[in-house]
């Protein structure tokens, strides 16, 4: 081989890892599972376990992620965070920008699950803490991985801290569009701006709604309608709007000894129990009808119990939607906090021709869940409520405004701002 091939070869191998590495840097980071063995991961602030994880800087408030690894052989597992744009891209930012202390650490909190079927170790870690804090605000997403080794990646979680910078105000009402007065949600807010020293609000200013926390159907980077002195007026009738949706469905397992509401029957004779609910039914063109749900949350219990996160056993769940055809360009889903709204073959529905209806069967720990029916498009990852659940302008959904400043003094996308606000239509 001469030496110009050499070189040619060298300066191609070179542009080709540069090119791998700038995808790997510009991907999105979402909340995703990579291990079969990891269960019920969820990530809240260490207050409340139905709060969404966001919490303020420098103010104390903590965030708590927890989850299950169900392999019998205990795991040593690590963490990391990671600073990202307002699209949840890396920064380009050092660790030691954003982080105080040490960025890599060992998951110290575990403990063993304790007379259930099921065997499992639990673990947890509490963010910001004696080894960690946060010096910037903005997104973060936390790594979980084994043998210290980031690219063993586990499971990855998105969380969020704010400062306090923009005061917003925000309003949920029925669409101004007259032909989907009955079925959407408009949100309209006013972003105050006057502590940041603003240049190009179109370019550095980046708003993004959520509904009941879901980030498949987030609306993102949407732009002022018009600016009144210090204040971004967002105020659509079509952008800013959501399906309304339905109340979320229900089921609860906190005592596996009787059969709740929603449940048709349990079975102990195998190793683990199984729960058959009731036949779902198709809402989408019946009259809404109201009545409270977490808004698609779940919140893990075992009655009679001290430690529900170590005594909570595993139990299959079985799910039955009966329907007359399969569907050919798209398929349906079980979706919740629980599944994280994540569209895979885990929570995926297959149609049972003998039984003309879809079915799914799924392991889920004790506790009171939130489900939905989702229908997503063939090679897409939105899920559409409104095809079997119907949509109501009338549905009690939390929204949530996140307001990023993207601040060219400091090449970083700070979270300036959070509200949130429930609809009593």
């Amino acid at each position: 081989m001469n030496i110009l091939s050499i070189i040619i070869r060298t300066a191609f191998i070179t542009i080709l890892l540069s090119f791998i590495f700038n995808i790997e840097a510009n991907a999105e980071w979402k909340n995703e599972v990579f291990k079969k063995n990891i269960e019920t991961v969820y990530c809240h602030r260490a207050d409340g376990k139905l709060d969404p994880p966001i919490i303020q800087l420098n103010t104390g408030e903590k965030l708590t992620l927890e989850f299950d690894d169900l392999n019998i052989e205990q795991t040593i597992y690590f963490y990391k965070v990671v600073h990202c744009s307002w699209n949840w891209e890396t920064s380009d930012l050092n660790e030691n920008d954003y982080v105080e202390g040490f960025g890599t650490n060992e998951v110290y909190n575990y403990t063993y699950s304790f007379n259930t079927r099921k065997d499992y170790t639990h673990y947890w870690l509490t963010l910001p803490n004696n080894d960690l804090d946060f010096k910037l605000s903005g997104n973060y997403i936390v790594q979980i991985f084994e043998d210290n080794d980031p690219n063993k990646l586990v499971l990855t979680r998105r969380i969020m801290v704010y400062e306090n910078e923009t005061p917003i105000k925000m309003s949920v009402k029925a669409t101004a569009v007259v032909a989907e007065r009955d079925t959407k949600q408009e949100i309209d807010f006013t972003v105050s701006t006057g502590r940041l020293n603003l240049y190009n609000v179109y370019e550095e200013i980046h708003a993004v709604i959520l509904q009941n926390m879901r980030w498949d159907n987030a609306i993102t980077n949407l732009q002022p309608k018009y600016l009144k002195g210090n204040e971004l007026i967002y105020d659509f009738e079509k952008t800013n709007s959501f399906d309304g949706g339905n109340e979320y469905r229900k089921f609860d397992l906190k005592d596996l000894t009787y059969q709740s509401d929603r449940i048709a029957g349990i079975l102990t004779d195998s190793t683990l129990i199984r729960i058959y609910l009731h036949l779902d039914e198709k809402r989408t063109f019946k009259r809404y009808t109201t009545w409270e749900d977490l808004n698609g949350n779940f919140l893990i219990k075992k009655d009679r119990s001290i430690d529900s996160d170590a005594e909570a056993d595993y139990v299959w769940v079985y799910f039955t939607l009966p329907f007359d055809f399969p569907l050919q360009n798209a398929d349906l889903y079980i979706a919740g906090q629980f599944t994280d709204y994540i569209y895979n073959d885990r929570y995926k529905l297959n149609f049972d021709f003998e039984k003309r209806a879809f079915k799914a069967r799924i392991l889920i720990k004790q506790g009171y869940y939130n489900y939905s029916y989702m229908l997503v498009d063939k090679n897409k990852n939105v899920g559409h409520m409104a095809y079997i659940e119907g949509s109501h302008f009338h549905t009690n959904n939390l929204y949530h405004v996140l307001i990023y400043y993207s601040d060219t003094n400091k090449y970083y996308d700070r979270l300036v701002g959070v509200a949130y606000k429930e609809s009593h239509l």
